[in-house]
């Protein structure tokens, strides 16, 4: 995907190709980070703080809790080709915390000793880690659902709450009409 543009015609030109192992290292280091990033917000959001007896907006939602787990079951089950078989021979290791940690020099070294095998693990991870977010995103998915049915739980609560509010307002006029045909009543008994 380089254009090339030769400026004398005989000019020999030479071109070295090689690989960008320190970008890519960057690159998984980055991946890992995000999938760290999002394993962090869905603990935060499905967790129960027993001491102030709060809990997360989803603590109830059974997807949003499997998420994490399904996650790092890809990493586990993606198998690569060649002598690269596996993400931990790059240097993704799965911590007791359930969060990644990544090692670049294992990386780097993996990298030097077999790309194509490297490349294809990558690929096939990145295959199925894509499967996987369109699957939780898509019209049918999760995610999706997890927003409808949030919304609905939202819209049936305020229906409730403004059931509940009608019902209030009337027995407060009903209430208030007792108590002043009762003061009536009183009055005319003092006379």
């Amino acid at each position: 995907g380089v254009p090339l543009g030769v400026l004398k015609p005989g000019t020999t030109v030479s071109l070295c190709r090689s690989r960008a192992t320190a970008t890519t290292a960057t690159a998984v280091g980055g991946l890992v980070t995000g999938i760290n990033a999002l394993l962090s917000n869905v603990s935060s959001l499905v967790s129960y703080n027993a001491t102030t007896k709060s809990s997360g907006p989803l603590a109830g939602n059974s997807g949003a809790r499997a998420l994490p787990g399904t996650v790092l079951s890809i990493f586990g089950s993606t198998v690569g080709t060649g002598s690269t078989t596996a993400l931990s021979q790059l240097g993704i290791q799965t911590n007791r915390d359930g969060t990644l940690s990544f090692d670049s020099a294992t990386f780097t070294a993996r990298m030097a000793s077999d790309p194509s095998g490297v490349a294809d693990l990558v690929s096939s991870f990145a295959t199925k880690l894509v499967a996987f977010t369109n699957t939780v995103t898509d019209v049918d998915g999760a995610v999706t659902l997890g927003k409808k049915n949030a919304g609905a739980e939202i819209k049936r609560r305020q229906d409730q709450i403004d059931a509940f509010e009608v019902r209030l307002t009337r027995l407060q006029s009903s209430y208030s009409a007792k108590f002043a045909a009762l003061d009536a009543a009183l009055g005319s008994l003092k006379q």
